[in-house]
C-alpha cells in the first residue's frame, strides 16, 4: 500500500505543482487585469477568460479530491491494521512481524505536490477558501 502512495504521488506530483502554480498566476492576471481596465474587459475577452479558469479551476479540485482520498484510504488501511492487530490473538513471532510491518507502514507517508505542499482535506479547503476570495475580489471590481 505505501508503494502504491509512493508512485501515485511521483505519477502526480509535477501535476498538482504545476496545476497550483498556473491557478496562483491565473488569479493574480486576473484580477490585475480587472483593476488595470477602467471600462471593463469585453464579453469576449470575460467569456474565454472566465472558461479556461473555471475549465482550470475544476480540473485541479478534481485531481486535488482524487489524491486527498489516496491519502484517506491509506491512512485508514493503517488503522485498520492496528485495530485488527490488538483484537487478533498471535503468537509473539506473528505479532513481531505484524509489528515490524505496520512500522514500516507508517502514518507519516503524505501526497505531495513535489515536496513543497501536503495535498490532503485541510489543503483541499483552504485552495477553495483562496479561490473565493479572489473570486469576491473580481466581483467587487467588475
Amino acid at each position: 500500500m505505501r508503494s502504491l502512495v509512493k508512485e501515485t504521488e511521483k505519477a502526480l506530483s509535477p501535476s498538482l505543482f504545476f496545476l497550483y502554480g498556473y491557478l496562483l498566476c491565473s488569479l493574480f492576471y486576473i484580477v490585475s487585469l480587472t483593476i488595470r481596465t477602467k471600462r471593463g474587459l469585453d464579453d469576449v475577452k470575460r467569456t474565454y477568460i472566465a472558461a479556461s479558469f473555471s475549465t482550470l479551476v475544476i480540473f485541479y479540485l478534481l485531481l486535488s479530491i482524487l489524491v486527498a482520498r489516496v491519502h484517506e484510504a491509506f491512512v485508514q488501511t493503517h488503522d485498520n491494521v492496528l485495530v485488527s492487530l490488538e483484537k487478533t490473538p498471535l503468537s509473539s513471532s506473528d505479532a513481531a512481524a505484524l509489528m515490524t510491518g505496520v512500522r514500516e507502514f507508517t502514518r507519516d507517508t503524505k501526497m505531495t505536490g513535489w515536496g513543497v505542499f501536503v495535498v490532503d482535506r485541510s489543503f483541499l479547503l483552504t485552495s477553495v477558501g483562496m479561490i473565493i476570495s479572489y473570486g469576491v475580489i473580481l466581483t467587487q471590481f467588475s
